[in-house]
């Protein structure tokens, strides 16, 4: 989106990301919490400004235990109704939801390749989950945004997302 006048005369700098410990140790510098400091800096992805933008959102932290409480709280197809209850008025929040959701799957991920240290966040039964599982729930999730992009109602879309899991967490648990 730069104008070609204007990049010729730009050099390009490539920055590393921080590591997760480099992160947390300048949220502790700047008088966050320990637990909530080691928290983000694993979801910050080495970025210092999402590492603050993740601390500064209030909302985020009940987004977040929506998010943890049930997707991550699926053990099999029989918790699938009680979960679409406790959603059933989180139509407006339901793309913040998905986007937390992923961004959680990505951390699971990354503690399962050994990319990150364990945050202590997941249940045994999620930390057990073959890395291939969760990158298809990261698919999953993001072709339900997709889904939700296109118009399609939330709860159908909710549903096929719930049902991917419980198939992916039923696979694992054999």
């Amino acid at each position: 989106a730069v104008l070609p006048t204007i990049r010729s005369r730009c050099r390009v700098i490539r920055m590393q990301p921080m590591t997760d410990e480099q992160v947390r140790r300048e949220l502790l510098r700047a008088g966050w919490p320990d637990a909530e400091a080691r928290r983000v800096s694993h979801l910050s992805e080495g970025s210092m400004g999402q590492a603050l933008y993740l601390l500064s959102d209030a909302e985020d932290s009940k987004i977040r235990a929506t998010v943890m409480d049930n997707f991550f709280g699926i053990t099999s197809k029989k918790d699938i109704p009680s979960v679409e209850f406790r959603l059933k008025d989180a139509k407006d929040d339901f793309d913040r939801i998905l986007a937390d959701y992923e961004q959680e799957l990505r951390l699971l991920l990354r503690e399962r390749a050994g990319l990150a240290g364990e945050s202590g966040e997941f249940g045994p039964l999620w930390r057990a989950a073959p890395v291939i599982s969760v990158a298809r729930l990261i698919r999953a999730a993001m072709e339900t945004r997709k889904m939700r992009a296109a118009n399609v109602n939330w709860q159908a879309a909710l549903d096929g997302l719930l049902e991917t899991i419980a198939e992916e967490v039923t696979l694992w648990q054999q």
